[in-house]
């Protein structure tokens, strides 16, 4: 699956990627762009695939639709609202653009820290990506041939 990854991010040889056996690690260009990572995980007999977004993440069963989240989150069509309270994160929210607007897609939260410091005033983030442009593309991602 990560050799699947690497094939297709040839297409962007400008891109930052990181690959080991296990998982693929994009760092975007800009610090207006948020890292995307596929991690492959053995469960028993079968394989897991965690897909990052940030501090975000998404476990899924499917192969193939862990490969399209990887590439949809190097595009346009994705963002990621990024919430802080004291310059530290406790949520993150992945929106796609849809029909309306923007829309969630998935939500993290992380209910350690600041997240419960509710006098604090919340500072938010929108990072996207630009690697892929889906207009220009016709909507069609890395993760198709």
């Amino acid at each position: 699956m990560i050799e699947e990854i690497r094939e297709r991010m040839n297409r962007y040889p400008h891109a930052v990627v990181e690959y080991d056996e296990v998982s693929a690690t994009y760092y975007p260009a800009s610090p207006e762009g948020f890292i995307v990572r596929l991690h492959v995980a053995k469960v028993q007999d079968a394989e897991r695939y965690l897909v990052f977004y940030g501090g975000s993440c998404q476990e899924e069963e499917d192969r193939r639709g862990s490969v399209l989240n990887f590439g949809f989150g190097l595009s346009n069509g994705c963002r990621l609202r990024q919430f802080s309270r004291d310059r530290r994160v406790y949520r993150w929210v992945t929106e796609i653009d849809g029909w309306n607007g923007w829309k969630p897609y998935w939500e993290t939260f992380d209910f350690t820290g600041p997240f419960w410091e509710v006098w604090k005033k919340p500072k938010v983030v929108c990072l996207q990506n630009d690697l892929i442009d889906l207009s220009a593309s016709g909507g069609a991602c890395c993760a198709t041939r």
